[in-house]
């Protein structure tokens, strides 16, 4: 098998740990969709904890993941990667705010103990939140005014514990959405009611893997990973996933044949470059 190709197996599926907070509503429809086709479409992609507990943090599907709990199937088909590989980085969202208005928005988060805003500028405060400098996050409001939060606690788990106070403070109230988009100028014509821009900071895999062993969860939407090369569009039987009376090993088998199978019909394609799909 070509080694670029990505290592694909079925795990049990309490073995996974999702890193985030979730939102259940997104449930429902995927799985009618799961059902309705038949097939596990694209694989979760996970990574290992290594810490002798067999379980792995999800890096990608934490909604299929909980679709497929939901569904009382015992396994589920991965992508398995490790948190240093070649190919395997962390990146960050920000997020758009909107019906809320702007004032409010910055008073939840100034509400919140243990919290201090700074002034700053939206360069200056991206570079010291993405790099993990000085600031937790920063808010920018759409009147180009923008600020730095800053915190005193500098562990892991106390930083991780103010992010989600302040996603709480706004997440029930307003409207968000996630976004790669560094400045409000360009959001005030898509949001007319634009609440304003959170900066979110950067987490390595290492970082959020510590969090997950202790059972702690990072804020829905903020980390974006990126996996070259991912499994796509495999399109694994659901019969034989969800099949109770077939062993773990015999479904690994059953995987192993599957894959082999499409490698022999020339149904396998490696892009070495970056692809967009128009069909998902």
């Amino acid at each position: 098998m070509n080694p670029k190709y990505p290592t694909l197996a079925i795990l049990p599926v309490q073995s996974l740990i999702i890193h985030e907070h979730h939102d259940d509503s997104r449930t429902g429809p995927l799985i009618e969709r799961i059902r309705a086709s038949g097939i596990f479409t694209n694989p979760v992609i996970v990574a290992p904890l290594h810490d002798h507990t067999a379980r792995y943090m999800v890096l990608d599907g934490a909604n299929r993941t909980t679709a497929t709990r939901k569904m009382g199937f015992q396994h589920i088909l991965a992508q398995v990667v490790e948190p240093d590989q070649l190919g395997v980085e962390t990146h960050t969202w920000n997020h758009v705010i909107w019906d809320l208005p702007p004032e409010a928005l910055l008073a939840g988060v100034e509400a919140i103990p243990g919290i201090t805003l700074h002034p700053s500028t939206a360069e200056k405060a991206f570079d010291a939140v993405i790099n993990r400098k000085t600031s937790l996050v920063a808010v920018h409001l759409p009147d180009d005014r923008v600020y730095e939060v800053h915190i005193h606690q500098t562990s892991a788990s106390e930083r991780n514990r103010f992010m989600n106070a302040i996603m709480n403070s706004y997440i029930h109230r307003a409207r968000m959405d996630r976004t790669a988009h560094r400045n409000v100028e360009p959001l005030r014509k898509l949001y007319p009611t634009l609440s304003g821009l959170i900066f979110t900071p950067k987490m390595p895999i290492a970082h959020l893997i510590t969090l997950v062993s202790h059972g702690e969860l990072v804020p829905a939407g903020v980390t974006r990973f990126t996996v070259s090369p991912r499994a796509l569009r495999v399109n694994f039987p659901l019969e034989i996933l969800e099949n109770p009376t077939l062993t773990l090993e015999e479904k690994n088998d059953a995987l192993e044949s599957f894959v082999q199978k499409r490698y022999e019909k020339k149904g396998v394609r490696y892009y070495a470059e970056e692809t967009v799909l128009y069909d998902e």
